[in-house]
Order: C-alpha cells, then sequence, then structure tokens
C-alpha cells in the first residue's frame, strides 16, 4: 500500500497461505469460523468482501473495495465492530478500504485518514498485476488503470 494523498499508508498485506478453505467473498458473518457458538445479532447482517481468516494464528482480515460511488459511513461505523468483537476474544484482525485515489465521493477521505483505516488503492494493484506473468499477457490496459486521476 502507498499513501495516496491524505490516505495513510501502512505497508504491505502479506497474502502468504491463502487457500480456498481460508478466503471468504460476500459471505454473512457467523461465529462458526472463529470457533464461537454465539454471534452478536449487530454483526449478523454484515458481509465484508472479502473475509481472509487464519485459524492457526487466530487472525482475521476483512476487505471492503469500493469501485465508483457507494455509500461507506455505515462501513465506517459498522465494520470496525467486527475487529473489537474479535480482540476481545483473542483474535487479531484488520479491516482493509481498497478504493481508487479518484473515488468519486471525497467525502469520505478525511475519515479514512483520521479513523486511520489502512487503505489499499486500486491503482497499486493494477501496478502489482501489471508486473506479474499474468499482467505482462495482457494489453498496456493495467498499467493505464494504475495511473492516479488528476485531483
Amino acid at each position: 500500500m502507498r499513501s495516496g494523498g491524505a490516505l495513510p499508508g501502512k505497508g504491505a498485506f502479506n497474502f502468504e497461505g491463502l487457500r480456498l478453505e481460508n478466503v471468504i467473498v460476500e459471505g454473512k458473518l457467523c461465529g462458526e469460523p472463529f470457533h464461537k457458538s454465539e454471534w452478536p445479532n449487530e454483526l449478523l447482517d454484515l458481509r465484508p468482501d472479502v473475509t481472509i481468516i487464519r485459524q492457526e494464528n487466530k487472525r482475521a482480515d476483512f476487505f471492503e473495495a469500493k469501485t465508483t460511488g457507494g455509500d461507506l459511513k455505515r462501513k465506517f461505523e459498522d465494520y470496525p465492530k467486527i475487529c473489537e468483537y474479535l480482540m476481545k476474544h483473542g483474535w487479531k484482525s484488520e479491516l482493509y478500504f481498497l478504493i481508487s485515489h479518484g473515488i468519486e465521493n471525497r467525502r469520505y477521505l478525511p475519515e479514512l485518514s483520521d479513523r486511520q483505516f489502512n487503505v489499499i488503492l486500486w491503482e497499486d494493484v493494477f501496478l502489482l498485476a501489471a508486473s506479474t506473468p499474468l499482467g505482462k499477457l495482457v494489453d498496456e490496459t493495467l498499467v493505464r488503470y494504475a495511473e492516479r486521476a488528476p485531483e
């Protein structure tokens, strides 16, 4: 991750050890993957875009991706509650927001910075993807997507 102007950058995410069995896409959260027989009602309707659970380390990472528009306000308020709940029960967890540097609704940028949320920029993802063997098979489109929109 890199700092996107007013957005905080905290380093890199470790993708080591990812397998199909520890990645959940748009899954409704419940206590089962965390070995909890009960799960708070206020967290039952939350569906992060991607959840990565590493049970051997008691670690969970949640990703919320925003491409165009979309209201992040509820995500800012509700999603940190997942991390707080898990931390109270001995888990480590992080919340990541995947957004574009040219996010249309810029009113969210101060809150992303103020709350020190982890931010991954789509532009960085495309830049990394362009340097992979698969990315080199794609035309220059990935590199164009990696360019930041003018402010």
